[in-house]
């Protein structure tokens, strides 16, 4: 039995993740030029805003995001268009790194697409809602879980040592904002795709 073949939407954060992989592999000089830090934006590597996603600390932190976004597209890629997903990753990537120039100090810097992958999540549950919504709401249960849980009880210095980097937990709060607000704006609520299902 041949396996189903993959969909654009599949190939788009297939393309996003070995973006992602190229990055990593073009070493330390390259992965400098691309982290955020509020200072380099603002003396102008406005770049920097977007490239910040595609890089990791080492090899675990590239391992753990990749995992994270191959569950995602499983579940979730396949709800939305391509043209829906490419605008989220552009916006939810400005959006992120905008609150970092914003709200924090100029010298602190991040990286990743961990905070992607929690607007992913939160997007694509509102667009599953109608079709699936046991995983939606697990998913999204998953999300205000775990956001919660780094609100009270902190970072894991066992997962910071992994990584070899602190972890940036604002980032994951700013993404799934980001994911709140682009849903709600694109799909709407699980209850007006409940009647739109039921009135066509």
């Amino acid at each position: 039995m041949n396996p189903p073949p993959i969909s654009r939407q599949q190939l788009f954060f297939v393309v996003l993740l070995g973006a992602a992989v190229l990055v990593y592999l073009a070493g330390e000089s390259a992965r400098a030029l691309l982290y955020y830090q509020g200072v380099k934006v603002q003396q102008g590597e406005v770049w920097r805003l977007l490239s910040a996603h595609l890089v990791h600390s080492n090899l675990n932190h590239l391992l753990l995001n990749t995992g994270a976004f191959v569950m995602a597209t499983v579940l979730f890629a396949n709800a939305l268009s391509v043209k829906t997903w490419l605008t989220f990753v552009v916006t939810g990537g400005l959006f992120i790194c905008l609150c970092y120039l914003v709200l924090h100090p100029p010298e602190v810097y991040y990286f990743g697409l961990s905070a992607l992958f929690y607007g992913v999540v939160v997007l694509g549950s509102l667009a599953s809602f109608g079709r699936d919504p046991l995983i939606a709401s697990l998913a999204l249960g998953f999300v205000i879980a775990r956001l919660l849980f780094a609100q009270f009880a902190g970072t894991s210095s066992d997962m910071e040592a992994l990584i070899q980097a602190p972890l940036a937990e604002s980032s994951h709060l700013y993404g799934a904002i980001w994911g709140l607000v682009f849903g709600l704006g694109v799909v709407g609520t699980p209850a007006i795709q409940n009647k739109l299902k039921h009135t066509n």
